[in-house]
C-alpha cells in the first residue's frame, strides 16, 4: 500500500489594505509549490476576517512534506512571507478521510463555508463515529437529470480530523474541520435561511431556520469552541488562486463580482456562461440589492432548485412562505401570487398580467410525475410532488 497522502491547512495574517493580487501571491508561494512532494495548494482570504488567508496544501506524503519542512526552500518561503509582514498564526495537519483529490479539488471552485470545531481530546473512535452521524448541511438530494450547476452545492461536507491534539483555553483538544462547498453565496444563503419544524417526540413545538437546527445539533456534541467562517470563488471583494508545481496556469476561478451575481439568476438570452465570467447583460449591483439585467416584459428568471421535496400539501405551501421570506431579503419586496391549488396544464404560463414594478413571486404545486410537455418557463426537479417557484420582473 502506498504512503497515505496529507492535507495542511495553514492561517496567515495579513496587513490591513493588503491586496490580494492573485498573480503576486501565487509567486510568493512558488517555494512551496515547486518542492518535491508537493501537489497542489489553493488560498483564500476569509470573508468575516479580511486580514486572514487560508493556505490548504496536498502533499504526496507526510516525508515529503517533513523534507520541504526542514529545507532551504522553506526557509526561503517564510521569509518572503515576513518581508511582507504576513505572519503564519497556525498550522494543523489532517487526515486524509476518503479520496482526496476529488474533495480537494473543490476547494478552488466553490463557495466554502467551514466550521473549526474543537472536541474536547481524546476523541474516542465511537465518539467519532457519533459526530460522523451528523452529516452537515445537506440539501436533500434530488432525482436524475437536475443539472450539477443547478444544484446547492457541488459535493457532501466533509469531516477532517487533526493528527494532533492542542490546547485551547487550558483545555487538551482535537480539531476537526469540516468544510462544505457551495455552488455560490447567493444559493448557500437562500438553503441556510429556509425554515423547518422543531419536532420534539413527535410533536411540532416550533420552527428554526436550516442553520439554526445544524448548530443545535452541533452543540449537543459538546465542543469546547466551534468557529465559522466563508471563502472561495463567490467571495465578492476577497481574492483566490491555486498552484500545483509551476507557475503557470493560475486560476481566478470566476471570482468577480459579475460572476458571483451572474450565478444565481440571469435573464435567458442575455449572454451568460455560469461557468466563468462571460455575463454580458447581468449586473454587477450586489446580491442584497440586485437588479438583473433589464429584462424585456414578459421574460422571467426560474429559482435554480427548490429546497426541500414533499408530498404534503400544507408542508408546501409552509414551504412557499418560508422561500418568500428568504427570497424577500435577497430581492427586496416580491408580490406573490399563489397557484397551489391550481393544476397545471402544457399551457401553464404566468397566473396574472403584471402592471406593477418590481420582482413577482408565483408559487405552483405539482402533484404528478409526468413532467412532459410543460411551458418553457417551468423547471421541473426531481420526479414527483414537486413545487415550483417563478420570479418575474
Amino acid at each position: 500500500m502506498s504512503p497515505a497522502q496529507i492535507t495542511v491547512w495553514t492561517e496567515f495574517q495579513v496587513p490591513h489594505g493588503e491586496e490580494l493580487n492573485i498573480t503576486e501571491w501565487n509567486q510568493l508561494f512558488q517555494p512551496l509549490v515547486q518542492a518535491a512532494g508537493h501537489v497542489e495548494s489553493v488560498w483564500a482570504r476569509i470573508l468575516e476576517r479580511p486580514d486572514i488567508v487560508l493556505l490548504a496544501s496536498l502533499w504526496k506524503t507526510a516525508s515529503a512534506l517533513r523534507g520541504f519542512t526542514a529545507s532551504l526552500s522553506a526557509q526561503l518561503h517564510w521569509e518572503s512571507l515576513a518581508a511582507r509582514a504576513i505572519v503564519p498564526l497556525g498550522s494543523h495537519e489532517f487526515d486524509p478521510r476518503g479520496h482526496i483529490p476529488v474533495w480537494f479539488d473543490y476547494l478552488r471552485s466553490s463557495y466554502v463555508q467551514l466550521f473549526w470545531v474543537y472536541l474536547p481530546a481524546p476523541v474516542t473512535r465511537d465518539k467519532q463515529s457519533e459526530i460522523l452521524q451528523l452529516p452537515g448541511i445537506v440539501p436533500a438530494a434530488f432525482g436524475p437529470g437536475v443539472p450539477r450547476t443547478m444544484l446547492f452545492q457541488k459535493r457532501r461536507p466533509m469531516q477532517i480530523w487533526a493528527h494532533e491534539t492542542e490546547t485551547l483555553h487550558g483545555k487538551e483538544v482535537q480539531l476537526m474541520l469540516w468544510p462544505h462547498f457551495w455552488q455560490s453565496a447567493e444559493k448557500a444563503k437562500i438553503y441556510r435561511d429556509f425554515h423547518i419544524d422543531i419536532i420534539v417526540h413527535h410533536v411540532v413545538v416550533g420552527r428554526r431556520t436550516i442553520t439554526e437546527d445544524f448548530q443545535a445539533k452541533l452543540e449537543a456534541l459538546g465542543p469546547t469552541e466551534w468557529r465559522e467562517g466563508h471563502c472561495g470563488s463567490s467571495g465578492g471583494g476577497g481574492g483566490s488562486g491555486s498552484g500545483s508545481g509551476s507557475s503557470e496556469g493560475d486560476n481566478e476561478d470566476c471570482s468577480t463580482q459579475t460572476a458571483r451575481v451572474c450565478s444565481t439568476a440571469c435573464i435567458a438570452g442575455s449572454g451568460c456562461d455560469f461557468a466563468c465570467s462571460t455575463t454580458t447583460g447581468c449586473s454587477e449591483t450586489p446580491s442584497s440589492s440586485k437588479t438583473v439585467g433589464t429584462p424585456p416584459p414578459g421574460v422571467g428568471v426560474t429559482l435554480e432548485q427548490w429546497p426541500v421535496m414533499t408530498d404534503n400539501p400544507a408542508a408546501f405551501e409552509s414551504i412557499a412562505s418560508s422561500l418568500d421570506s428568504v427570497l424577500s431579503s435577497l430581492y427586496g419586496p416580491l408580490t406573490v401570487f399563489d397557484e397551489t391549488t391550481t393544476e397545471p396544464t402544457t399551457t401553464t404560463t404566468s397566473p396574472a398580467t403584471v402592471t406593477s414594478d418590481g420582482p413577482h413571486f408565483w408559487v405552483y404545486a405539482y402533484w404528478e410525475a409526468d413532467c412532459s410537455g410543460m411551458s418553457d418557463k417551468t423547471e421541473w426537479f426531481g420526479s414527483r410532488s414537486i413545487g415550483l417557484c417563478y420570479l418575474d420582473w
